[in-house]
């Protein structure tokens, strides 16, 4: 079992006052993501926690896996039309093929970054999009001040990579990098 599943397992219980503090944050990325994915596609959402982002697409086919059993449960209790299963990207996707896949914030916790990237090819066609949404190093100090005033929940351990590396690592598993931005650059809305 991943030794993660336990924290998230946490966080699923313990999140009520964070969430209610990046609301703005999740608004901004469900307000990125529709510019590219509109309503009514299929979408398949890696680290999906509570469902908030996959449900914010409107999907007709919304399919949302964490590994988090709680995160699940939470995502399940209000499914808005989406279904969410627990899994673990590192060792496998679902056969069925998606519109559009993304990957929320997810790349920082795993072993396996390019097995996981092509363990997604089981849910894709060659004209499936992958949205993937990292965080940037320049937020690691203002991370560390929300943990401090109880807006950012404690996060174990992980991995912090650049956009070359993911750009790297996605082409390595097969992936064809089409574009990369930079969006979010606080996380409220101003």
């Amino acid at each position: 079992m991943n030794t993660l599943a336990p924290h998230f397992d946490w966080v699923a219980a313990h999140d009520k006052r964070a969430r209610w503090w990046q609301r703005s944050f999740h608004n901004q990325l469900i307000r990125l993501l529709r510019r590219h994915i509109p309503a009514g596609r299929s979408v398949l959402s890696w680290g999906c926690s509570d469902g908030t982002v996959l449900k914010g697409l409107t999907p007709a086919r919304g399919l949302g896996i964490d590994l988090s059993a709680g995160m699940v449960a939470k995502a399940q209790a209000d499914p808005r039309g989406c279904e969410f299963r627990q899994g673990d990207i590192e060792t496998g996707s679902p056969d069925e093929k998606f519109d559009a896949i993304v990957v929320s914030f997810l790349t920082g916790y795993l072993q396996d970054i390019q097995k996981s990237f092509g363990n997604l090819h089981a849910s894709a066609t060659a004209d499936t999009r992958l949205y993937l949404a990292s965080l940037n190093t320049l937020w690691l100090p203002l991370l560390g001040l929300g943990r401090m005033l109880g807006l950012v929940m404690k996060q174990p351990l992980s991995n912090w990579l650049s956009h070359t590396d993911l750009i790297n690592l996605l082409e390595l598993s097969g992936w064809e990098v089409i574009s990369m931005s930079h969006e979010q650059l606080l996380p409220f809305d101003v």
